[in-house]
């Protein structure tokens, strides 16, 4: 065969492979989106923002209170590294050390965020955690992702199975830092919310991304390093602080614009914001505060056990103005003898619990007993004193008792009355016969 026949050839067989393969997510930048969570039924109106999308999360139920294309595919930027820390922190001891390679060092190159590390340099686990979260180092993010996966593709396929566990949909990741290498990298913010809401369950992770300063000490090949946040709703001294704030995450590429996700807690409620695709970093943190704001407000954590034992759960995000009754309980068997409760409202979810079927067969059981159970007998005026086997007192008892007598007496009276009336009447016809009779005579 011919040269020529054989690129001919294989360039078919290019061309059927590249039509045979599956089509990448479309990932549109510019898209925009309406305020899904206004269109919700009975919900509360909230103002729009110029990030392209958004979602506020409470974090304990899980009930997502505000929305704004949160399921629509994004460039994370950063706010991959969420993800990161998290493998990070379920599968290294803080302790463990990472060594610096090629493939960190690939990404350690101007205007990519990095912390500057040489061959060979060896950093703890925590260190590299700090750095990931605080620098937002994509050197750092890239090499614990060779550490831990044993490649970069490696420990992609670990986010994505972790992701997929968390329920997230709209998620594939292809590396550890979040520059758009391929553009088959993308989440969603409903996603990142699912990732950040199971983070911050870890001490660990929760501890350093609430951390404003970090410093490095001096490693095998580099003096001391320092890092501070790049949240500015963190800092109490810039403009933007949020009061409640305890950690969060920025992101910013060309094609993401600029990413964010924050977390703040107030009076016992936890609500996970994150907004994806705005132009300005200042902007994005004013429409922060105001969809937290919005969910701060508007909202009230309501226990719905109602005296349940709950092995999980039990708590709702009630709208402003909606009461416990009015939100509708769903019952459902689950796994290994427990019963899942969902807490609805509007066709939306507002927050989940599970407990033991026999708890709850038990509570079910004192229910019904509280119910069948007469209630106690008011307080009155008079000598009210003892009580029947049936629950009345001693002077309902003699009340009682004594109108029986009453209809007794009525009765035996009534009968005589109608007895002295059907001798009056068999005593004139008596009289009238013997009128006749003796006019016969």
């Amino acid at each position: 065969m011919s040269r020529r026949r054989l690129a001919g050839v294989l360039a078919m067989i290019l061309a059927i492979c590249t039509a045979a393969r599956p089509a990448m997510a479309a990932v549109d930048p510019a898209a925009s989106f309406q305020v899904d969570s206004n269109s919700w039924q009975q919900w509360p109106q909230a103002a729009d923002i110029q990030a392209k999308t958004g979602v506020v999360m409470e974090a304990e139920t899980g009930a997502v209170l505000y929305a704004k294309g949160m399921d629509a595919q994004r460039y994370p930027a950063s706010l991959t590294k969420i993800m990161t820390a998290l493998l990070l922190v379920e599968n290294c001891g803080m302790d463990q050390q990472i060594t610096m390679t090629e493939t960190g060092l690939s990404e350690a190159y101007p205007g990519s965020s990095n912390c500057s590390p040489v061959l060979g340099e060896v950093f703890t686990a925590e260190q590299c955690l700090q750095m990931i979260l605080i620098k937002s180092a994509n050197d750092v993010a890239t090499q614990t992702a060779e550490y831990i996966g044993g490649s970069v593709q490696g420990f992609a396929d670990m986010m994505n199975d972790r992701a997929a566990k968390l329920g997230c949909v709209s998620t594939h990741f292809t590396n550890a830092s979040g520059l758009e290498s391929t553009v088959d990298h993308y989440t969603s913010a409903h996603d990142l919310a699912l990732i950040t809401r199971e983070a911050i369950k870890n001490d660990k992770f929760r501890e350093t991304f609430g951390t404003r300063y970090v410093t490095i000490p001096a490693t095998n090949l580099s003096g001391e390093r320092g890092y501070g946040t790049h949240i500015m709703m963190l800092d109490p001294a810039s403009p933007y602080y949020y009061q409640g704030c305890f950690g969060g995450k920025t992101g910013f590429t060309d094609e993401a614009q600029n990413c964010l996700m924050v977390c703040a807690e107030r009076n016992g409620v936890t609500l996970i914001g994150v907004l994806m695709g705005c132009a300005d970093g200042g902007l994005i943190c004013q429409e922060m505060a105001k969809v937290l704001d919005y969910g701060f407000s508007q909202f009230t954590k309501t226990d719905m056990t109602d005296g349940l034992k709950v092995s999980e759960g039990g708590k709702a995000m009630v709208p402003a103005g909606v009461s416990a009754a009015d939100v509708e309980v769903r019952e459902a068997a689950g796994p290994e003898g427990q019963i899942q409760f969902t807490y609805e409202y509007g066709g939306r979810i507002l927050g989940t619990a599970s407990a033991a079927e026999a708890d709850y067969t038990a509570w079910q059981a004192a229910q019904k007993q509280a119910e069948e159970t007469p209630a106690p007998a008011e307080e009155g005026s008079g000598d009210i004193s003892g009580s029947s086997q049936n629950g009345n007192t001693s002077s309902e008892t003699e009340t009682s008792g004594a109108g029986r007598l009453l209809y007794l007496v009525m009765a035996v009276l009534g009968a005589l009355i109608l007895a002295g009336i059907a001798l009056i009447f068999v005593g004139a016809h008596r009289n009238k016969q013997y009128r006749r009779k003796n006019e016969r005579k």
